[in-house]
């Protein structure tokens, strides 16, 4: 309702039926927790969630389970470590069109 119906945006069936209108909504709230529950007790009930959301069966029995945001937080902190993996096309066109124009790239 927030992010489709109050935005103006596609929503329910009409979503997806025109490829070419992606009339896309969204929706963004701050909120300020200290108005609804003490920081203290919000850590406490924080940490208890997380503990239930792990000890979780996953569907798979070799897989784990990762909250949302993890994935990308594991991913963020290896490419600061080792840096930033990229496809050797997004490296080879650039020097490619440079050797082409004979323009030094220091890629």
């Amino acid at each position: 309702v927030l992010s489709g119906v109050m935005s103006g945006s596609l929503f329910g069936t009409k979503v997806f039926q025109d490829i070419s209108n992606h009339d896309v909504g969204h929706f963004i709230i701050a909120i300020n927790p200290d108005i609804f529950i003490h920081h203290d007790e919000l850590q406490e009930r924080l940490e208890q969630i997380v503990a239930m959301f792990y000890a979780a069966e996953p569907i798979d029995p070799d897989s784990r389970l990762y909250l949302p945001g993890e994935l990308e937080f594991i991913t963020e902190q290896k490419n600061r470590e080792i840096g930033i993996p990229i496809d050797t096309n997004t490296v080879e066109e650039p020097r490619h069109l440079a050797k082409e124009r004979n323009i030094s790239c220091p890629l």
